[in-house]
């Protein structure tokens, strides 16, 4: 990523933001997507039913109900949900995590110190320092 990352944006020259750049960075994008894949941010989506309606082979009663999304399969992939009520901001949201993941990534070496993360994410321990580039 960081190699993508050097190829499209040059160590030490200011970074030239440009939409046609960052959509050439397929890695990063990858990246992102399957970090949000693994570890979804949300945990479960509410919904609204105006009327009682069975979904799944249970009853449900007019109102508002969540659906648990932690669950699902490992293969899902929901962060910007999908259908009728994707978020309409998902290509925004994406384009600028991939311009933070740039602007970290690209001026600073990242280490993982300690983690506990085992399903949830407690404390991440890191070490952030400008990088050293070779001349």
């Amino acid at each position: 990523m960081i190699d993508e990352i050097d190829t499209i944006f040059p160590p030490n020259t200011p970074y030239n933001w440009k939409y046609v750049d960052l959509i050439k960075l397929e890695y990063c994008d990858a990246v992102i997507n399957e970090a949000s894949r693994i570890m979804s941010i949300a945990n479960d989506i509410p919904r609204y039913i105006p009327n009682s309606t069975e979904l799944a082979g249970y009853q449900w009663e007019a109102g508002t109900f969540h659906m648990n999304i932690s669950v699902g399969h490992k293969f899902s992939f929901i962060p910007f949900g999908g259908g009728l009520r994707i978020c309409p901001g998902r290509k925004l949201a994406m384009i600028e995590l991939i311009s933070l993941v740039v602007e970290i990534f690209g001026k600073c070496d990242v280490e993982l110190i300690r983690s506990n993360a085992v399903t949830i994410c407690e404390e991440l321990s890191v070490r952030i320092r400008p990088r050293k580039y070779s001349l």
